[in-house]
């Protein structure tokens, strides 16, 4: 049973591997961490923010030394690439300085 607060409509994986985003059309790339996923979206930190409502381009990072395994929970695993909307952006302050905390919801192709 769902508690009240709960509105995911997919159960969520806790799962690390290293991404890298990017705008649409742009050139510059962001390197992410995903915390979790489900087959909906997913979960990333980030030292730099990403703009909420922005669509994005995300894969996984195969350079990085993470375990790229698919399939290791109930979903299948995280998408190895897509299409994505930038849900929300949090910024989150430590000792260090901050880091954002990021939902992203896949964008499904057009039929």
């Amino acid at each position: 049973m769902k508690s009240q607060n709960e509105r995911r409509a997919n159960k969520r994986c806790s799962y690390q591997t290293s991404v890298i985003c990017a705008y649409i059309n742009s050139d510059r790339f962001y390197h992410a961490k995903t915390t979790n996923h489900s087959q909906e979206g997913i979960n990333i930190v980030s030292d730099l923010p990403l703009k909420t409502r922005a669509n994005i381009y995300v894969r996984v990072d195969y350079d990085s030394q993470d375990d790229h395994r698919p399939g290791i929970c109930n979903c299948g695993g995280a998408r190895n690439m897509g299409l994505a909307e930038v849900k929300w952006c949090r910024e989150i302050p430590n000792d260090y300085g901050s880091f954002y905390k990021i939902g992203l919801k896949y964008l499904e192709p057009a039929i």
